[in-house]
């Protein structure tokens, strides 16, 4: 990807996000390809550890669980709180 396009959906995806926005990072321990430590912006970074490898994440039950638990929470997060899109401006 090289960013150079000027439509909208590359600018947004080179903005920052916010530093309110609840963020998931899904570990896989001894993936050996990431290091599982990762914690992005601690403050808001909530780290899963999953069972399984770096490709087979994507069928580990576990991992989609904690996804749906994270948008369940930031969907139910106040608006002008880490909302993005349409909503939010």
């Amino acid at each position: 990807m090289t960013f150079a396009c000027a439509c909208a959906t590359v600018r947004a995806l080179e903005a920052p996000l916010p530093p309110s926005l609840p963020q998931l990072a899904i570990a896989v321990p001894g993936d050996g390809l990431v290091d599982w430590r990762y914690e992005g912006h601690a403050p808001t970074t909530r780290v899963v550890q999953v069972p399984g490898s770096h490709l087979g994440v994507v069928f580990e039950p576990a991992a989609y669980e904690a996804l749906a638990r994270h948008l369940a929470a930031a969907a139910a997060m106040p608006a002008e709180r880490g909302a993005v899109g349409p909503a939010a401006s």
